[in-house]
């Protein structure tokens, strides 16, 4: 993501962005942890870009899914 759209595009909390992928809070945390998933400092918050909420769901397929 370039610097430009982390100034602009929305930022989700790690409650937000787990409800987003469907998944717990733990499991974007360790996420995060592991850098799975992007993530921006806002002071001593971390946050996640919506761009990487959608670049990380996006390629992702359900095995046995049409």
């Amino acid at each position: 993501m370039t610097t430009e759209n982390r100034k602009t595009g929305a930022l989700l909390t790690q409650r937000q962005a787990a409800a987003a992928l469907g998944v717990s809070p733990a499991t974007i945390r360790a996420m995060m942890r592991t850098g799975q998933i992007e993530t921006v400092r806002v002071g001593k918050l971390l946050r996640v870009p919506q761009a990487a909420v959608s670049a990380w769901a996006g390629p992702r397929k359900v095995e046995g899914a049409i």
